[in-house]
C-alpha cells in the first residue's frame, strides 16, 4: 500500500512509450489503493482514452470530475472530452 506511488510511476512510464494497456493497468492499480486521487483517474481516463477504450475513458474522467478541485486546470479539458465536442482530446 504504501508504493501507490511507485504504480502512478510505472503508469507514466507506460503511457509514454505508448505501452497503453500497460498504463491502464498500473493506474487502475494506483486508483484501487488511491481511490480518492484525482490525479489517478485523470491518468486512467487519458490512457484508456488513447488506447480507444471510450467507456474506460468516461467512467475514470467523470470520477476525476468529482474529485478535483473546481480549480484544477485539466478540468475544462476533460468535460469537453465527456461532451464529445473535443475530437482530440484527451
Amino acid at each position: 500500500p504504501q508504493m501507490f506511488h511507485a504504480h502512478f510511476n510505472e503508469g507514466v512510464a507506460w503511457g509514454r512509450l505508448d505501452s497503453l494497456a500497460a498504463a491502464v493497468a498500473a493506474f487502475e492499480r494506483y486508483v484501487a489503493l488511491r481511490p480518492d486521487a484525482a490525479d489517478g483517474y485523470l491518468q486512467l481516463g487519458d490512457a484508456c482514452a488513447r488506447g480507444g477504450d471510450r467507456p474506460c475513458a468516461r467512467d475514470a474522467l467523470a470520477r476525476y470530475l468529482e474529485l478535483a478541485p473546481q480549480t484544477d486546470p485539466h478540468r475544462e479539458r476533460v468535460r469537453a472530452y465527456l461532451r464529445g465536442t473535443d475530437p482530440g482530446a484527451p
